[in-house]
């Protein structure tokens, strides 16, 4: 299993690529954070489920940690609207960043009374 201070480089390396391409899609498309645009929210799931084994095995873990993703990222509770809003690619990909950082706290909540 990767460790998590290589996970947490990867992580970052992957987000600061994300704003960049996100950046390049908002300006060829000419709309802010377009719903064409995925990579995002792929960005964010690949981080929450890469902590999955953390949480344990049970098998809804993943189903569940999609659905408080989604919910994170749709209803987007403080800060993460603030966080929609920063310029280019990078406020595209900082609010589900947040979102997914929600979603890894509940999942370890979750995990922990599984046990």
């Amino acid at each position: 299993a990767i460790q998590l201070p290589a996970l947490s480089a990867l992580w970052a390396a992957t987000f600061v690529i994300s704003a960049v391409i996100c950046t390049r899609a908002e300006r060829e498309l000419g709309v802010h954070d377009p719903a064409a645009i995925v990579l995002d929210e792929v960005w964010a799931m690949a981080a929450v489920t890469s902590l999955l084994p953390q949480w344990g095995h049970h098998a809804l873990l993943p189903v569940i940690a999609f659905a408080l993703f989604r919910a994170f990222d749709i209803l987007k509770p403080a800060p993460l609207k603030s966080m929609a809003r920063l310029p280019g690619g990078w406020g595209v990909i900082a609010d589900d960043a947040g979102a997914a950082v929600y979603t890894a706290v509940v999942m370890w909540w979750l995990g922990r009374q599984l046990g």
